[in-house]
């Protein structure tokens, strides 16, 4: 049954899981329309790198390459923090550059944890 009638019939359906074919705006917004999330893995056609010092995951990255802790946010700045203070890495600079604090990113940041 196609997503657009599930909606039509006003299901109860609380998952869509999709493959990457069907990763499309419509099946976002009809999966909203009752409700649902959706599971669907996202196509990396057309992807671009990211800048320079983010991962692809979107998170900053110190001055040796490791990327940064995310440490929570405050209204809307996300504090990440140097990767050795936290101990998850050995970094011959030690704690250098200790915290990151985004005021206004110009990216998506996702954080996944």
């Amino acid at each position: 049954m196609a997503l657009k009638a599930l909606v039509a019939a006003k299901s109860k359906v609380k998952f869509f899981m999709l493959d990457a074919g069907c990763d499309q705006m419509k099946n976002y917004e009809a999966a909203r329309k009752v409700k649902a999330q959706t599971i669907i893995p996202l196509n990396p056609r057309n992807e671009k790198e990211p800048p320079a010092g983010i991962t692809r995951k979107g998170t900053p990255c110190c001055s040796m390459g490791f990327p940064r802790t995310y440490w929570g946010q405050e209204k809307t700045h996300l504090k990440f923090r140097c990767p050795h203070a936290t101990g998850q890495v050995v970094c011959p600079l030690g704690m250098a550059g200790r915290s990151f604090i985004i005021n206004e990113p110009v990216w998506n940041v996702v954080i996944l944890e």
